[in-house]
């Protein structure tokens, strides 16, 4: 890959890398794409973000000048508005799911893997006094190992509904609209799909104060995962107004329409080309 990047470089060939993560999750070579990250800072005609503290991020974990951040166009992620069915209400996705229509219900949904914190916030919600709340795990495991793992974790806790299998797209909805707050207690994490398309189906959600989804302006819940935990954001949902958030978050999602961000990609390719 190096070699492809200074060949195309030498051949006077645009290169646009769009940074979704610093690093890949849950590597055990950090320094390797450290350097790899360098050198793709480097070569690069334009360099995608989806927010300002990205472009300071990028430039402490690769050891560049300062000077890159003139190389650097901000432009957010897109949302999932018109991407999955989103015609069931509140009170049918809860029936459908067998939930409670006066339970307060948090969410996980996704891949599940160790960085997005599911550990934490199983043990979290478990010190969480609210006998009328219901936790929701709903994503396939990464491992078999992984799986045995949370079954014996949420073994203790029957507010805690455990759902390790892939959920199809028709069915994203039944989970986001029967939900009064997603939560993503990510370890590490720069840009995520996850929340945009929570909030996409107008669900609010609980995030660390990190990366690019602790700067989002509306729609959700931040703590900080340095002094705080997962329980701390929990708590917090406790005291919002969860509808009114669920309305700002998809109204922000709907100003980051495909429709906008394409026009304003096809402008950043055409300047890389001149």
């Amino acid at each position: 890959m190096p070699i492809d990047l200074l060949l195309a470089q030498l051949l006077g060939i645009p290169i646009v890398w769009t940074v979704h993560n610093i690093k890949p999750h849950d590597t055990t070579y950090p320094r390797l794409y450290a350097v790899l990250g360098h050198l793709f800072s480097r070569v690069a005609t334009t360099i995608h973000v989806h927010d300002e503290s990205t472009v300071a991020e990028i430039i402490s974990s690769y050891r560049l000048p300062t000077s890159v951040r003139q190389k650097c166009e901000v432009i957010p992620h897109g949302n999932y508005i018109e991407n999955y069915p989103n015609d069931v209400g509140q009170g049918e996705a809860r029936s459908q799911l067998e939930v409670g229509s006066d339970e307060t219900v948090y969410l996980f949904l996704g891949l599940i893997r160790p960085y997005k914190g599911v550990t934490e916030l199983i043990k979290s919600f478990n010190t969480l006094e609210e006998s009328n709340s219901r936790l929701i795990i709903a994503g396939k495991p990464e491992s078999k190992e992984y799986n045995e793992q949370l079954t014996q974790l949420v073994a203790g806790d029957d507010r805690i509904d455990y759902r390790p299998e892939f959920v199809p797209g028709e069915e994203l909805q039944l989970y986001f609209n029967a939900a009064d707050v997603a939560v993503f207690p990510f370890r590490s994490v720069l840009t995520s799909g996850s929340v945009l398309l929570a909030l996409s189906f107008g669900c609010p959600a609980v995030v660390p104060r990190i990366g690019n989804v602790g700067e989002l302006p509306q729609g959700t819940i931040t703590y900080d995962p340095v002094g705080e935990s997962v329980l701390e954001g929990l708590r917090k949902a406790t005291d919002e107004d969860l509808l009114a958030l669920g309305d700002e978050g998809r109204a922000f999602a709907e100003r980051v329409d495909w429709g906008s961000i394409g026009d304003r990609m096809v402008s950043v390719y055409r300047k890389s080309l001149s």
